[in-house]
């Protein structure tokens, strides 16, 4: 996970699947529809921008091996991120166009929006003239 880039490769990574048994049940005691289990890549962004970008940042970090680039492109990679937040600016007509740009949203929003900052932002600036 260390070594990956690029999402492609983190997307091969996680091309898993369940035991056979797991086609038919979604818990050991009743039988389900036959089915694949498969971890979605919208998940996978999910654990890309939640769990394995602040890892490796802080592994990075402490081994004094940090590649600011090298984050930056992996998490623009990333779709943009669908939430009640994101979806919130973008009726605001403030659209983000990957992970980045949602990333950056949801700082704001706890930021300048949670503690009713709204003066000292660029977005509120504009929502209150309206």
């Amino acid at each position: 996970i260390i070594a990956l880039e690029n999402k492609n490769d983190f997307y091969s990574l996680f091309q898993v699947s369940t035991r056979p048994f797991w086609d038919t049940h979604y818990s050991f005691t009743s039988t389900s529809v036959k089915r694949k289990k498969r971890i979605t890549k919208s998940f996978i962004d999910l654990l890309l921008i939640n769990t394995i970008i602040p890892l490796k940042f802080v592994y990075q970090n402490y081994i004094g091996k940090f590649d600011e680039k090298q984050f930056l492109k992996l998490i623009q990679q990333i779709k943009p991120e669908k939430n009640s937040v994101i979806e919130k600016f973008n009726n605001l007509k403030v659209e983000s166009n990957n992970a980045l740009e949602t990333q950056a949203l949801l700082e704001l929003k706890n930021t300048y929006c949670v503690p009713q900052k709204c003066l000292n932002c660029a977005i509120g600036n504009v929502v209150m003239k309206v």
